[in-house]
């Protein structure tokens, strides 16, 4: 079926539809008690363009054995297509616009299901702990070199005094990469020492680990100085009483977390005290106020409640360290159970904000830590319920994981939209492994080509310990993914009215257009509706600046102000002096896309 504008593209997305439809009869039959009266009308105006897609479907009567008894008749078979015909329907109407509630992780991970299927803290074994010899030994030997090197410097680094007065100066001269430097630092060289004891496992990397463990003990808060503000009342100075939660903090007790499942018997042979106040720790400073609060700004939905707010990268960033710290450290069931309800929920919101074409308004960098966080909490919540994700077989999560290809330039060049830069960290093995669970060859073969330019088969990565681990008892599969970055001649995504075109496919030479239409309302705006960037031979060639360095300015009233927020400075006109505003209602009109065969 072809379809104006759009190729095969909708036409694969329809079928890919069917196929999970039939699949998972119960998880959708639960999906459509959802619909609203408005959903209903559109359901009996639509109905005739079903029967046609139907058609084109070239639908059998051997699809409807996952539906059917043994001895169907001919009228239990007319039956079964009608209620086949009502199904898809319903599918169809969940998935026309973002905003709407396909609560796809509530359905999945329902309360029931996770009562029968959650495993406990000493059933669920991710990843081999450092006792566990054969595993550590099996990894790579030229990432075993890498990762006790890495140990080896942090042995000898000096330990950064995190002042006040270093955490003030954000709120006094607007400046974050001072105290955020070192702040990170720590964190990462506590990341190599717990790794290189894994690896080498003589307990000299222990009393160093236990230094930095005590030290984070010791922070007035794992929040960020640039961040405070928009948790707390008093932006200068951390309240202790009263934990507040950020993106770096959840990473925090991620670290902490994993820390503690794979040395905590050798931590507590080196100091008793060490994976008690480790979970002391993540009770009073993530799990407890996640779990009683709904005031962090990154929990809620859009809507009436919340005027004008937008869900953002924030949501599963921090859900998917949560949920790791939930699953390695909580020990109440009923706590456990509490938790991921709510985790499921505000990743649904996260969800449902979502265009069906699978577009990221933050652009290519987010992808990263929105998709790919989201990513990690079903590879998370699959093996902690002994199973694969089901979500990996829905159509939105696999759009939402070709994006980061469609929005892909040439080697490390992606699109500049919103705050994403020109060039990106990209998770190269993260994406391996999301285009495997999702059978994209596409993503797949995009992560293995950077993989190869990043070195990462000979250098290791960074990231959290949960894309640590997943990389490391991983290696060979990434290792043997073939490398292909698959250049695509054109795309179009219509929600987000995201457009590119290159003159040859699977080539970067010759011209490469893109241009964006959509609002300046996005969650990392800048105002550049109708936005274009033009690449020669895979190189810029009429550019995008993208973002300076976040600053005080960057996330405040004053973002305007930043030259490289207006669209003076991106690729547009300025008419009579006037540039264009911010906000959700200066928005693209009459946005049409039409491609023809060469």
């Amino acid at each position: 079926m072809e379809i104006e504008g759009c190729g095969r593209t909708e036409a694969i997305g329809v079928k890919a539809d069917l196929s999970y439809l039939i699949r998972n009869r119960t998880f959708f039959e639960k999906l459509t008690m959802r619909q609203s009266a408005e959903q209903v009308e559109r359901f009996v105006l639509r109905l005739n363009a079903v029967i046609l897609i139907l058609g084109h479907l070239n639908l059998q009567s051997d699809s409807l054995k996952p539906f059917a008894g043994p001895q169907m008749t001919k009228h239990q078979r007319t039956s079964g297509l009608c209620s086949l015909l009502l199904l898809l329907l319903s599918v169809i109407l969940t998935s026309i616009s973002p905003g709407q509630q396909r609560d796809l992780m509530i359905t999945a991970y329902s309360a029931d299901l996770l009562k029968q299927t959650l495993l406990s803290p000493k059933q669920w074994h991710p990843f081999p702990t450092a006792t566990e010899r054969n595993a550590w030994d099996k990894i790579p030997e030229v990432l075993r070199r890498e990762y006790f090197r890495r140990g080896e410097e942090a042995l000898a680094y000096k330990w950064p005094a995190l002042s006040a007065d270093l955490y003030l100066e954000y709120s006094r001269i607007g400046i974050r990469r001072g105290y955020d430097l070192l702040y990170h630092k720590r964190r990462q060289k506590i990341h190599d020492l717990v790794l290189a004891e894994c690896v080498e496992h003589r307990g000299r990397f222990l009393e160093k680990i236990a230094e930095g463990i005590r030290l984070l003990s010791e922070e007035p808060t794992w929040v960020v100085p640039a961040h405070l503000g928009a948790l707390q009342t008093n932006a200068e100075v951390p309240d202790r009483s009263h934990p507040v939660v950020d993106l770096y903090s959840a990473e925090t007790g991620n670290l902490l977390a994993w820390t503690d499942y794979l040395l905590g018997e050798d931590l507590a042979r080196f100091s008793p005290d060490l994976p008690g106040l480790i979970e002391s720790e993540l009770k009073t400073r993530l799990l407890d106020p996640n779990l009683q609060r709904e005031d962090f700004w990154w929990m809620w939905a859009p809507g009436a409640d919340h005027r004008g707010h937008v869900i953002n990268n924030w949501a599963p960033w921090i859900c998917s360290n949560w949920l790791a710290v939930t699953l390695l450290i909580e020990k109440s069931h009923e706590i456990r159970l509490r938790t991921i309800s709510k985790i499921a929920t505000i990743l649904d919101r996260f969800l449902n904000s979502y265009p069906d074409d699978g577009g990221v308004d933050e652009g290519p960098n987010y992808w990263n830590h929105s998709v790919g966080s989201l990513y990690e909490s079903l590879v998370l919540l699959g093996s902690a319920t002994a199973t694969t994700s089901p979500l990996f077989s829905h159509p939105l999560i696999g759009q939402m994981g070709r994006y980061i290809y469609r929005t892909h330039v040439n080697d490390e060049y992606f699109v500049t939209i919103s705050d994403s830069p020109v060039k990106i960290p990209f998770p190269s093995s993260l994406a391996i492994l999301f285009g495997r669970d999702i059978h994209d060859k596409n993503l797949s073969g995009l992560g293995a080509a950077l993989a190869l330019r990043q070195d990462i088969f000979n250098i290791g990565i960074r990231g959290s310990m949960t894309r640590q681990l997943l990389f490391l008892f991983n290696a060979d599969v990434i290792r043997k993914q073939t490398p292909r970055q698959p250049l695509l001649k054109d795309v179009w995504l219509p929600q987000s009215q995201f457009f590119a075109a290159r003159q040859k496919e699977n080539s970067a030479a010759g011209f490469y257009l893109a241009a964006q239409g959509l609002h300046n309302g996005k969650s990392h705006n800048h105002n550049d509706v109708g936005n274009f960037l033009l690449y020669f031979d895979g190189e810029p060639f009429i550019i995008d600046v993208g973002p300076e360095g976040y600053n005080a300015k960057t996330f405040s009233n004053d973002r305007y102000t930043i030259w490289t927020m207006q669209s003076a400075y991106h690729n547009l006109p300025t008419i009579n002096g006037v540039m264009e505003k911010d906000g959700k209602q200066y928005a693209a009109r009459d946005v049409r896309y039409q491609s023809w065969k060469d």
